[in-house]
């Protein structure tokens, strides 16, 4: 959480509201990535990895980014070898949202 506070400036509103809009458009994006996956349409499933990408960045890890960046680029190029690692990675961040809203 420390990185959302930091992005906030310790703002508990503006970080509710950030935490609002990733809760609404999450599920959106994932959908979005699971249809264009399956109909291996790789190209617009980078785009979708790309929106995902910049929510990646509330958990605070540069390495997730970093592994979504990379995973986008070899999507562009028709490569789909890290769709696993990437589906644990939107887990991770389905629970992060997820554990805020409990928590808070």
């Amino acid at each position: 959480m420390s990185y959302v506070h930091q992005l906030s400036g310790g703002d508990r509103d503006l970080e509710k509201q950030l935490f609002e809009v990733v809760r609404k458009e999450l599920p959106q994006e994932v959908a979005a990535f699971n249809r264009e996956i399956q109909t291996k349409n790789f190209e617009k499933a980078a785009m979708d990895v790309h929106k995902l990408k910049h929510k990646v960045m509330l958990l605070g890890v540069a390495e997730y980014y970093y592994f979504a960046e990379a995973y986008e680029e070899e999507l562009r190029v028709g490569i789909n070898r890290h769709e696993d690692e990437f589906r644990r990675l939107i887990n991770i961040l389905q629970m992060f949202v997820a554990g805020y809203y409990c928590g808070s």
